[in-house]
């Protein structure tokens, strides 16, 4: 394999054929990542959601995300020629969206043919308006490696191209953001068009949209020209800006609401108001659900927008998602949890370049010439976006991973690129480290981090979880090992899941169910049931909503573990699983401590969305 210094002697002597070398490679692994990940926790219910939506004409399944890239990943899934899902509503969704684990073949056409959708609607477009961004701050050498930077990063490509809305809410901000430059440079009427569409595609993905209004604002009034009237215009365009958002807002809900049926719509109103949906909200959203039914009878789709606002804010405050850091496990904020995040995944490379630009920008003059004041403006607007969106993030209780930063991860990326990009033995050596990287971690991509080359010593290797370390996406690996060592049964333990799951990618795979003995044979844990269980029965009680569900499921878990860790221990393999051997005579009859498995799939899922 070529090494780092060999790339970089390719690079110098043709920067063009090092940019398009690059450009393949930001195009080529997010492909790949596609299509070697198994579908991640989220997307099976994201797809039933969209599908239902287009197949029945109702939005009536998940008003905790807006219907965007749903309903764009689901669009090919039409030309199937069977009902991939029947009816559903926000109650049983997450038990029907396992329908589509029960055909291998099926399940196989629709990966490929919603992910290829959301990699062509939104991927590609992200890199393109990356691109875009990086050729307007520091030319084309920094547009493409940004485009670079985000597009060969494992902790960035493996998103480019699954079914969520983290891509499309980045799509939205890069776009707005984008003519935002723009319009601190001209103040034409282009740049405001791309705000106002980049604004309604954010808001059409994810409520985080909004966290684009102060950013828009502010560029609208940085960017004016002057005039006595220069605040009254400011004001004038900034609401136009803001109803082209709103007008893109609502034209997404016309296809998923085309065949509206009243009763069913209240009734997924109301089961969100009480508590019966995906996102968990006690008994705090009941007061809402007089004036949201009645604002359904003037606008169905204001009412549905406005539902999933109330209720993931309401989530939020309530604090129901456990998150995981350096062994610790919490329901409540970590201001700290995304910095870190950010320190332990972001390529080294990129954070020396980053560190680079500072020190260059510390010690640079500035100048007064009219090209600099409209760029200084512009690094104003993006560094409010940056500082809105992380601010935010730091704030709240769903700390799910570095996929909830894809919107301002271009951002955090940019002074870096701009930076390298003004030396192309820079370029050259920053490029081919990336590529390189990424090509050693593969196809461990999603749960790597950035001392990944310390092998078992990597003391990040496991700080983090979920989207960070198993987001369902290496059951495909895990069936790869299982045929490389002939292994015919294999026990799993993995919370979340269902039995039509796990057979669907490992054929000969065992889930374990709480109460389940372990029997001598081969087990695979999941790293996810490593970090929590100890995190989870050391945690205060009141560190944890739910926590008697969660510390019952833990024990259960506990009980088992201890079990099958008296068998050989085979080492981590398919990126996140620790594999066992129990040889006969030295496992133990596990006791039921758990609730049924049934619910405790349905309360599993609910908590991890």
């Amino acid at each position: 394999m070529m090494n780092a210094g060999i790339l970089q002697r390719i690079v110098l002597a043709s920067p063009r054929w090092a940019a398009v070398v690059a450009v393949a490679c930001a195009v080529l692994f997010p492909i790949l990542a596609a299509q070697l990940q198994s579908l991640t926790m989220d997307e099976p219910y994201h797809l039933l959601a969209g599908y239902d939506s287009l197949r029945y004409g109702r939005n009536t399944v998940d008003y905790a995300h807006p219907p965007l890239v749903k309903t764009i990943a689901a669009l090919p899934l039409l030309l199937l020629d069977e009902d991939l899902f029947p009816p559903s509503n926000p109650t049983d969704a997450l038990a029907d969206s396992l329908r589509l684990f029960e055909d291998r073949s099926t399940l196989q056409a629709v990966t490929v043919m919603s992910r290829g959708a959301v990699l062509l609607a939104f991927g590609l477009p992200f890199l393109v308006l990356a691109f875009a961004l990086g050729n307007r701050m520091g030319g084309r050498a920094a547009g493409v490696m940004l485009v670079l930077m985000l597009g060969c990063v494992f902790p960035v490509f493996p998103y480019l191209g699954i079914v969520q809305t983290d891509i499309g809410a980045g799509v939205g901000f890069l776009l707005a953001l984008v003519g935002a430059v723009r319009y601190q440079r001209s103040s034409d009427r282009y740049g405001l068009t791309l705000m106002g569409l980049g604004l309604g595609v954010a808001l059409a993905t994810k409520h985080s949209g909004v966290l684009l209004l102060p950013t828009l604002a502010i560029a609208v009034w940085l960017g004016g020209e002057e005039n006595p009237r220069r605040h009254l215009r400011a004001a004038l365009r900034v609401g136009g800006v803001l109803a082209a958002g709103v007008t893109v807002l609502w034209l997404s809900y016309l296809p998923v609401n085309r065949s509206y049926d009243r009763d069913s719509g209240r009734a997924a109103i109301s089961a969100y108001c009480q508590n019966r949906s995906i996102k968990v909200v006690d008994d705090r959203m009941r007061a809402f659900e007089p004036a949201l039914l009645r604002l359904e009878a003037i606008s169905p789709a204001v009412a549905q927008w406005w539902t999933g606002f109330i209720a993931l804010s309401t989530s939020n405050r309530i604090g129901v998602y456990p998150s995981f850091l350096l062994g610790d496990v919490s329901s409540r904020e970590w201001w700290y949890y995304f910095p870190l995040v950010l320190l332990f995944r972001v390529p080294l490379a990129i954070l020396a370049a980053t560190i680079g630009a500072a020190i260059t920008a510390v010690g640079r003059r500035p100048r007064r010439s009219e090209d600099e004041a409209w760029r200084s403006r512009a690094w104003i607007v993006l560094a409010t976006a940056t500082a809105v969106y992380l601010g935010v993030a730091m704030t709240s209780t769903v700390n799910l991973g570095i996929r909830h930063l894809l919107p301002i991860i271009p951002l955090l990326f940019l002074p870096a690129a701009v930076w390298g990009a003004r030396s192309s033995r820079r370029a050259g050596l920053v490029g081919a480290t990336l590529v390189l990287e990424a090509a050693l971690v593969a196809p461990f991509w999603m749960s790597a981090t950035n001392t990944w080359f310390l092998g078992t010593r990597n003391p990040t290797r496991f700080a983090l979880w979920a989207a960070d370390q198993d987001y369902g996406q290496s059951f495909k690996f895990l069936n790869n090992y299982c045929r490389a060592n002939g292994i015919d049964e294999l026990h799993v333990f993995y919370p979340g899941i269902d039995q039509r799951w796990l057979s669907a990618y490992v054929p000969g795979g065992v889930l374990w169910k709480p109460g389940d003995p372990a029997v001598p044979g081969w087990y695979a844990v999941s790293t996810i049931v490593e970090q929590l269980v100890p995190a989870v029965l050391k945690a205060p009680p009141d560190q944890l909503h739910g926590d008697d569900f969660i510390r019952r499921l833990a024990s259960g878990y506990e009980v088992a573990l201890h079990d099958v860790r008296k068998g050989t221990d085979l080492g981590y393999h398919a990126g996140t699983f620790h594999v066992y051997r129990v040889q006969p005579g030295t496992a133990a009859s596990t006791r039921p401590t758990s609730p049924p498995a049934a619910g405790a799939l349905a309360v599993a899922q609910r908590r991890t969305q």
